[in-house]
């Protein structure tokens, strides 16, 4: 009975130590989701408006937290949906700022003129009933695409309007200036026009800016080809401009041939490649990276579409292999897809074992057979 007993009591360290190690390495592998669920949410911001946004997940498994300073509540929230349509996120949360911005209004009374609001108000601190006029600030649009600009919104006096749009037509040539400028009721001066000269471009430079200014605050938006472009805008403007300079322009990266997306393509999934749970067609976290790597690159080629190929070894089934490999390239085209890519530019095949590029009688060569493959359709 005492042999038993202390039998009993020795295995107790060994249960302990082996509850320690599950338990650490539940944890670690949790933390791993954690980080390919943030990758995930990262990639499908960073291409897109709301690259502002920075993620945040640990300790909230698969439900992300943004941060950052959101432009508007209204790009916080497209902010949360996009990240939420990631693959492997069930929810997003933004918890940091949001911008105060400038009021300009809807583009509809910029252009028409309408703007509801009272020019008088009342001194109630004075002892007499003298009103006292209420003084707005100028509102202007300017929006340049090429070698057209479209002016908008409302000015202290004609003189300023005739003065902003000569400037403009010195600039950009009096048949590409559309001038849709009216006077305003108690409206400030602008604090000068000087800063339109920045928004010229050569004819082939891919650039849509608009410019807002609401008294002392101006702000660029819009795409431009390359970061150093925006950065040049940017610096020109507070250099012209003597108010406060908000720089919400997006780079644009430059379309690349098909044939070079298709290079570049293949590339990546020679560093790397897609891997997929055990047996079934679900695309394994760490795969994700890749992916939205992948995606970046197809978002730069419009003109190419693709053939998502799926392969198996020839272990198992034939049939089973060739329904499989046909849902695994299914299952990649569908996760580009939510990625913000157009269904028409992919379409999905299996191979099953019918197309190997290594021997099947190594573990090496089966390894290499399944695969997933991008090749350029016709």
């Amino acid at each position: 009975m005492r042999e038993s007993k202390f039998l009993c009591i020795g295995w107790i360290p060994i249960l302990l130590c082996s509850l320690l190690m599950l338990a650490v390495t539940l944890a670690f592998k949790w933390r791993h989701i954690e980080l390919e669920v943030a990758a995930s949410a990262e990639a499908i911001l960073f291409n897109s408006e709301d690259n502002w946004a920075t993620v945040e997940t640990f300790n909230q498994g698969r439900n992300v937290i943004l941060n950052g300073e959101a432009p508007s509540a209204e790009a916080a929230a497209r902010a949360e949906k996009l990240a939420s349509s990631a693959y492997g996120v069930r929810s997003a949360k933004y918890i940091g700022d949001v911008a105060v911005m400038p009021d300009l209004r809807d583009n509809a009374s910029l252009e028409n003129g309408n703007t509801n609001r009272s020019s008088t108000v009342t001194d109630a601190s004075s002892d007499s009933d003298v009103a006292v006029q209420e003084i707005f600030p100028a509102q202007l649009l300017a929006s340049s695409s090429g070698e057209t600009i479209t002016l908008s919104g409302e000015l202290a006096n004609q003189d300023e309007i005739d003065g902003l749009v000569a400037e403009a037509s010195r600039i950009f040539g009096r048949e590409n200036v559309i001038s849709r400028l009216n006077v305003g009721d108690s409206v400030a001066p602008l604090l000068g026009a000087i800063f339109l000269s920045a928004l010229k471009f050569d004819a082939d430079t891919e650039a849509a800016i608009d410019l807002s200014v609401n008294g002392s605050d101006l702000q660029l938006t819009g795409n431009v080809p390359s970061e150093s472009l925006s950065r040049e805008l940017e610096q020109s403007m507070r250099e012209r401009f003597a108010g406060k300079v908000s720089n919400q322009l997006t780079v644009s990266k430059p379309i690349i041939a098909r044939d070079v997306c298709e290079g570049l393509v293949k590339q990546l999934l020679t560093d790397s490649k897609i891997n997929f749970e055990t047996g079934n067609a679900e695309i394994s976290a760490n795969s994700l990276t890749l992916l939205g790597r992948i995606v970046t690159t197809a978002k730069r080629c419009p003109d190419a579409s693709f053939e998502v190929a799926g392969h198996t070894d020839n272990t198992g089934n034939a049939n089973y292999n060739m329904t499989l490999s046909t849902k695994r390239a299914q299952s990649v085209v569908t996760y580009l897809v939510n990625q913000g890519l157009p269904a028409t530019q992919f379409n999905a095949n299996g191979y099953g074992p019918t197309k190997p590029i290594a021997t099947n009688s190594t573990v090496q060569g089966r390894a290499q057979n399944r695969r997933i493959e991008f090749k350029l359709n016709n």
